[in-house]
């Protein structure tokens, strides 16, 4: 007992303290695990709550994409999946929906999976121009078949050349290295016009073919023969960046010269007369795309700031510069009027499918828009007056049935290919499904194209119901 007693005088004063802290350390998590099952329970109410609304609203865009963060903080991967997929089939998906989506099927692929994430990112280039979402691609590519040259591409895409990455990275071999290009060629046919951001996959290119000059051994003069051809291709398109891209391109003739080279104003010195005349030819090239380029600067400044403060616009067609359709205007008469340096129909296109992607907001602006209008309608009809219209400067340009007209008229004028009428129908009828307008355009284009029966079919049945509705409803 007189040792027992001798220890309880060893122990501090403090002692009761900790005792005391462990018990308050045991109640915190307690509180904490109560708390995690408050906040789960009050998920699968409100996700119990959305599901029955979207039964009576099936359209609602910002429903769906609430119903998705849910499932996705419950970890419900099936439920996930099935709601991104309804969400899908409703509506074109904006960009930040698709790389999200992307992002969570890449983490949780492995080997010849990652195959089924290059088709979800297929899918999700056919739903509007993004170059964001061609970049994933060419990136998922590259990591199936040559993941070594990955951080060479992202660094690059970043705008970082300083070397290291692309130094690290070994030869891709010969069936990667063509895949890789193969990406990277079909995401250029479609966003290497793209003047603010299309410098993104020329960089990712840039890098790519410097890796394989790297390791080119004995085929060194066929594969800088190649590269010299892109180099020429990258100076010719207007875009952002092109001074740095004229200076890389100096250093790589330096790099190609015996005692002799480019420097950055273009002159040339220690080359042969051969190299002489090609580094002139890209000069040139190169001086009309920069003028061009700083030529659109103002209006590539005009969309980002509309598009920042999209919504604010009145009028049928928002008027005005500042207004998100008057910058695209604006744009667009430059692009389509030969005394401005414009003229090109496929610049007018890429402007068109630009500005009719939808952007993160847009089906929640056409949404509020569509809820307005309904409770308008309502009101007005109780009170006996005549019904409210649409008014269409409260729709994103995605949204409005009017601006997709504008661009098939355009495509039938100037671009008269069935593929691509084919390929703006589609897009159209799932933006402005009520508009028959557009659903008969949708089945003259896939006559055009000799589209299969039972698909023209299904269409013409979609055009009779749009019309049906909107004459008696």
């Amino acid at each position: 007992m007189g040792d027992q007693a001798d220890d309880m005088d060893d122990v501090e004063p403090g002692g009761g303290e900790d005792l005391d802290e462990e018990d308050s350390g045991d109640e915190d998590g307690e509180e904490e695990e109560e708390e995690d099952d408050d906040d789960d329970e009050q998920r699968l109410a409100e996700i119990k709550s959305l599901r029955a609304q979207l039964k009576q609203d099936a359209g609602s865009f910002s429903l769906r994409m609430r119903l998705t963060a849910l499932l996705k903080a419950e970890a419900d991967l099936p439920g996930v999946r099935k709601a991104r997929e309804a969400l899908a089939a409703a509506r074109p998906l904006p960009e930040a929906a698709w790389l999200e989506w992307i992002d969570d099927e890449e983490r949780l692929a492995s080997g010849d999976e990652l195959r089924e994430v290059i088709r979800l990112a297929e899918r999700a280039s056919a739903d509007g121009l993004s170059v964001a979402v061609w970049l994933r691609y060419v990136r998922l590519t590259a990591k199936l078949q040559a993941p070594h040259l990955l951080p060479a591409i992202d660094a690059a895409a970043e705008g970082d050349f300083s070397g290291e990455a692309a130094a690290a990275a070994p030869d891709a071999g010969a069936a990667g290295a063509h895949a890789v290009r193969a990406a990277l060629e079909r995401a250029l046919t479609p966003c290497g016009l793209h003047v603010s951001d299309g410098a993104q996959l020329w960089n990712a290119y840039e890098a790519f073919e410097a890796t394989q000059l790297r390791g080119a051994g004995g085929a060194e003069p066929e594969q800088r023969a190649r590269v010299r051809k892109l180099w020429r291709r990258r100076l010719a398109v207007p875009h952002f960046g092109m001074d740095g891209a004229w200076q890389r391109y100096a250093q790589f003739e330096v790099g190609g010269a015996a005692g002799g080279g480019v420097d950055a104003g273009g002159g040339a010195e220690g080359l042969s007369d051969a190299a002489k005349r090609e580094v002139e030819a890209t000069e040139r090239v190169y001086t009309s795309a920069s003028r061009g380029a700083s030529a659109r600067r103002q209006h590539e400044l005009k969309v980002a700031a509309a598009a920042a403060s999209a919504g604010a616009a009145s009028g049928p067609w928002g008027a005005g510069e500042n207004t998100e359709w008057g910058a695209w205007e604006a744009y667009l008469a430059y692009e389509t009027s030969p005394a401005l340096g414009g003229n090109d129909p496929w610049r007018v296109r890429l402007l068109y499918e630009r500005m009719l992607t939808p952007t993160a907001d847009a089906w929640a602006r056409a949404d509020a828009a569509a809820t307005e209008t309904t409770a308008a309608f309502i009101a007005s009809h109780e009170a006996g007056e005549l019904p409210p219209t649409l008014d269409p400067s409260a729709l994103p340009p995605c949204a409005r049935p009017a601006l997709w007209r504008r661009y098939i008229l355009f495509l039938t004028e100037h671009l008269p290919a069935p593929a691509l009428r084919v390929e703006a129908t589609a897009r159209a009828i799932r933006c402005c499904a009520a508009e028959p307008w557009l659903w008969v355009e949708r089945l003259r284009a896939l006559e055009e194209a000799r589209t299969p029966a039972p698909e023209v079919r299904t269409n013409s049945l979609w055009i009779y119901l749009c019309i049906y509705l909107c004459v008696y409803s």
